[in-house]
């Protein structure tokens, strides 16, 4: 039997139009990418200091910041009604999109670690998410430089940044980790032992599967990067490159 969460997302990103069929444009300013950004910057920042406050609600408050897909449905959207607009699915929001994502958890996470209301067991909850989050960084940033440094030229002597589009598995497991920091951050909603225990382990059991979810993809991601670098005629092997590879490593 397939894995319900997995049919959701799922669903969700197919629902409105294939992705495959979407050519996405060069746009930086879209509606979609608004929405991306405002997740961190407005509703991030907010929920972190509800949290650190203990303020109640702050559970609820979460819904705008961990709906990582909200956006990617209004640019299919956009991208299905208005195709030739440029407004729709677009290159950077396909880039920001997790790296949103990854700033997001980790305000929650953040707050969870000041709060003195969290139980102990949401906080270690909280640092197996902020573990993965921070290796999955360390991979997005060294794998950038390497593709940027071999796509240098001197009309470009920045380099292309190094695009890399989500699957449903990559979605599936932020939305396993969403799921265990709003169990994180309820934890500080209640006084009740046993309440305080369940949500405990409701948050324990989805970081551990929404981690081991994002290490399995990885070599996924990996191999897409190797096959990115493989298409530049004058990229250096990919064997000498300083990038280092996470799916030989435990």
């Amino acid at each position: 039997m397939d894995y319900p969460l997995r049919r959701l997302v799922n669903g969700s990103q197919h629902a409105l139009i294939d992705p495959e069929s979407i050519t996405p444009s060069d746009r930086k300013l879209t509606p979609a990418n608004v929405m991306t950004w405002l997740r961190p910057t407005v509703f991030g920042l907010s929920n972190m200091y509800m949290i650190i406050k203990g303020k109640r609600g702050a559970t609820a408050s979460l819904i705008p910041t961990i709906a990582s897909d909200a956006e990617g449905n209004v640019a299919r959207f956009i991208s299905k009604h208005w195709p030739d607009s440029g407004l729709g699915v677009s290159k950077h929001g396909i880039r920001e999109d997790p790296i949103a994502d990854t700033l997001a958890i980790g305000e929650i996470v953040l707050g969870t670690f000041i709060s003195k209301k969290t139980s102990r067991l949401a906080k270690f909850a909280a640092g197996i998410i902020v573990a993965q989050e921070a290796k999955k960084a360390l991979w997005a940033y060294s794998a950038d430089r390497a593709y940027r440094a071999a796509t240098t030229t001197k009309a470009n002597p920045r380099g292309e940044k190094l695009i890399i589009t989500p699957d449903v598995e990559g979605k599936l497991a932020m939305t396993e980790k969403a799921i265990a920091g709003t169990a994180i951050v309820a934890t500080a909603e209640t006084s009740n032992p046993i309440i305080r225990t369940g949500l405990g382990l409701v948050a324990l059991g989805f970081a551990i599967a929404g981690s081991w979810r994002a290490d399995k993809i990885q070599s996924t991601y990996q191999r897409d990067f190797e096959q990115q670098m493989a298409t530049i005629p004058t990229s250096q092997d990919i064997n000498n490159l300083n990038i280092i590879n996470f799916r030989n490593t435990t």
